[in-house]
Parts: structure tokens; C-alpha cells; sequence
């Protein structure tokens, strides 16, 4: 399924989070929000990329910079686990 993929955070510090996603239409990806913000530090990556139907190490649809990235305002100012949500 192209639909679904993997989602990579490059984060200031040098580390990288993975995590799923999935598109909703064409050029928006949906995600948990603390795989796209750092609660702790109140922070978004430097760099974050997205593989729509990844699987086992390929990506046939290839890999997009995320360009925009938002965490509800409840898991933002919070971290309710119920806005866990980013696009």
C-alpha cells in the first residue's frame, strides 16, 4: 500500500526517531505527534522525511522532505496522549 509509509525526524542533537504515517491525499502526512515534537524540549526536527509505501529497506514511490509539520495544541501545550496526533 502506497498509502502507508515511514517517517524519519532528524533532531538537533544528531538523533533520528522513525515512525509510521499515512497520506491523506496527496501531500499531507498523518503521524503520532510526539514522532514529529519534542514535548521536553518544545521543539520540531531540523529535518523530517517521509516514504510512502516503504517496506523492508525500500521505498518505490521515493522519500519527500516534509516541508510543514503541526502537533494538535492539546498534545503541544500538554502532551495529552489524546492530540498525540501531527500532519
Amino acid at each position: 500500500m502506497r498509502w502507508i509509509g515511514y517517517l524519519e525526524s532528524h533532531w538537533r542533537d544528531g538523533s533520528v526517531t522513525r515512525a509510521s504515517g499515512w497520506l491523506y491525499g496527496d501531500s499531507v502526512a498523518v503521524t503520532a505527534g510526539h514522532a514529529i515534537y519534542d514535548y521536553d524540549k518544545q521543539t520540531y526536527p531540523e529535518r523530517i522525511t517521509f516514504s510512502p509505501g516503504y517496506n523492508n529497506g525500500h521505498a518505490p514511490y521515493g522519500t519527500f522532505s516534509v516541508t510543514r509539520a503541526r502537533v494538535t495544541r492539546q498534545y503541544r501545550e500538554d502532551e495529552n496522549n489524546e492530540g498525540d496526533v501531527g500532519i
